[in-house]
């Protein structure tokens, strides 16, 4: 009996082995975890440092705009940056930031749509853990602007040629959203109107710093 037992043992470890081989496993359990970045078609951007870097190294006009992937108007406004904006100017020198960020609870990499923004001055980034939808709920010269938090989320911020970011992205040519009452697509006009301006010369009135 012991043997018998003994026996039944031997088998179910074999017929344990060649399934994992069937399945292209080499008999280890890997413990690996798979972070966002390896499974998803954005990169992470891990921190507020990282969007300052590639900002002041890009130079031009640039747009940012923090959206959550679940949110619809924050969708809609991509929509219209893609059709009515970037496609009627596809040579101008901008850079926009795709910036998405986890606002709400079930927001995750694999809800974002990349598919809606596809000009190819965009670059999308997941924020991992929120750190710059916080930063900007947190900074004063967006505070001034009425943004809101914990995480700040649909709205944009668009800057000349001559921005740099020290301590902000500054000067602040043109800002809206990131409230109950405001979204990118209630500013979309601003967006368009102070793009154009600022791609063919015209005057700007900056955003006061203090």
């Amino acid at each position: 009996m012991v043997a018998r037992s003994g026996l039944m043992l031997v088998l179910l470890l074999l017929i344990g082995t060649l399934a994992m081989a069937g399945c292209g496993g080499d008999g280890t359990i890997s413990t690996a975890a798979v972070t966002p970045a390896e499974s998803e078609t954005i990169p992470n951007l891990n921190g507020i440092d990282e969007l300052k870097t590639r900002f002041n190294a890009d130079g031009g006009v640039r747009l940012i705009l923090v959206l959550s992937p679940n949110c619809k108007t924050c969708l809609d406004g991509i929509r219209y940056v893609q059709g009515t904006i970037l496609e009627k100017i596809p040579d101008a020198p901008v850079h926009v930031y795709a910036i998405w960020t986890p606002a709400n609870l079930n927001d995750k990499p694999s809800d974002v749509d990349t598919s809606i923004l596809t000009d190819s001055r965009v670059s999308h980034f997941w924020d991992l853990e929120g750190g710059v939808g916080k930063w900007f709920a947190e900074h004063p010269q967006y505070v001034r602007e009425k943004i809101e938090g914990p995480i700040a989320y649909n709205f944009y911020s668009l800057h000349a040629p001559e921005a740099q970011w020290d301590d902000a992205p500054a000067p602040l040519a043109s800002f809206g959203g990131g409230a109950t009452n405001g979204t990118i697509m209630r500013f979309r006009g601003e967006i368009k109107g102070d793009l154009n301006r600022m791609l063919s010369g015209k005057p700007l009135r900056f955003i006061a710093q203090k």
